[in-house]
């Protein structure tokens, strides 16, 4: 006999649920936000390193930077770590939301990052962008055989993206070597990490903009 109360799940519930193992974690993180006491230094990112995070247990790294995680600490830094850790969130959210749709390989990096607009920008800068945009589709888009149109809607999609960032714990000085950047004018570090950044490490995690808090919501449901 089944008591009334006792809840099955469904076979699909039950997957999403072990599929993010580490999301209730990645939940009280959020909750925490940017209230931890436990702050060494802050990290901009996107809210698909972060769905990584609630699934693997590790912040991704590679892509650009290899397995290097750089970071802005209050200590080192001419601004504020967490603006400086911000704008490096909504370029990368921005760039990430596209190249996780496209069915081929950037190859000019830097002309890609130029092609998203930005709410500070003014009229040159979002010109600039727009050219940046234009010349990329010329160059990649259409040899690509890929429709101008469908990726002008991704790009439309990415800049409504702000990002996400997170706190890290001084810990990681203890754990890992920790170097200088590669930003000579605000000075950030970095560190070495291969496999990406184990959870233990981040200490609240603070999105940025309306979409990356609706998918956190999400998680939060998949999660409970």
């Amino acid at each position: 006999m089944i008591e009334k109360n006792f809840k099955i799940d469904k076979p699909e519930i039950k997957e999403q649920k072990e599929s993010l193992k580490y999301g209730t974690r990645v939940v009280e993180l959020f909750e925490i936000g940017e209230k931890s006491e436990d702050i060494h230094a802050w990290h901009g990112t996107s809210i698909e390193a972060i769905l990584y995070l609630a699934k693997h247990g590790r912040l991704p790294v590679g892509g650009l930077y290899g397995d290097t995680l750089y970071y802005a600490t209050n200590e080192s830094m001419h601004i504020g770590a967490q603006d400086h850790a911000s704008m490096y969130a909504n370029d990368l959210a921005k760039e990430y939301l596209v190249l996780n749709q496209l069915p081929f390989e950037v190859k000019n990096r830097q002309l890609f990052s130029g092609i998203f607009d930005n709410e500070n920008y003014d009229d040159e800068t979002r010109k600039l962008a727009e050219n940046d945009l234009r010349k990329f589709i010329e160059e990649e888009v259409i040899p690509n055989n890929f429709d101008e149109d469908i990726f002008r809607s991704f790009v439309r999609e990415a800049n409504k993206r702000k990002g996400v960032i997170i706190s890290l714990s001084k810990r990681i000085t203890q754990d890992y070597e920790e170097h200088g950047g590669d930003d000579m004018e605000f000075e950030d570090m970095c560190i070495e990490t291969k496999n990406g950044l184990p959870i233990q490490y981040i200490t609240g995690i603070v999105p940025l903009g309306s979409a990356e808090r609706e998918e956190l919501k999400k998680i939060k449901q998949q999660a409970t």
